[in-house]
């Protein structure tokens, strides 16, 4: 089951698992401790402490925001949770998530990871 809020208040969907997976989303509140890089960053991240860190794209965004494209989709992602960018051990930043990418929203990187 999925909730998501809508302008209408809270909507219950009811599909299959696999509908939970979120390819793309932005984080705010971006933290950058990796150096001067390009605007587009190869990485993995962490949207959840228990499970392993994901491959992904990174794209840095002007305004402390960057948009997250995995590889393959992730459940459980949620705005207000953290999201730690990482080359290999090292952390290179992180941030809060702000929302999973939409059709609503056509301003997310539109590049996928390769």
């Amino acid at each position: 089951m999925k909730v998501q809020s809508g302008k209408e208040g809270l909507e219950v969907i009811v599909g299959p698992r696999a509908e939970l997976g979120v390819s793309r989303f932005r984080i705010g509140e971006r933290n950058w401790l990796g150096g001067p890089t390009a605007d587009t960053v190869r990485a993995q991240v962490r949207v959840r402490s228990t499970r392993p860190p994901r491959p992904a794209t990174v794209h840095l965004r002007d305004g402390g925001e960057a948009d997250i494209v995995l590889d393959a989709p992730e459940e459980g992602v949620a705005p207000g949770q953290a999201c730690v960018i990482y080359d290999g051990a090292r952390v290179l930043g992180g941030g809060w998530i702000r929302r999973p990418a939409t059709a609503a929203a056509p301003d997310f990187a539109a590049t996928s990871a390769a």
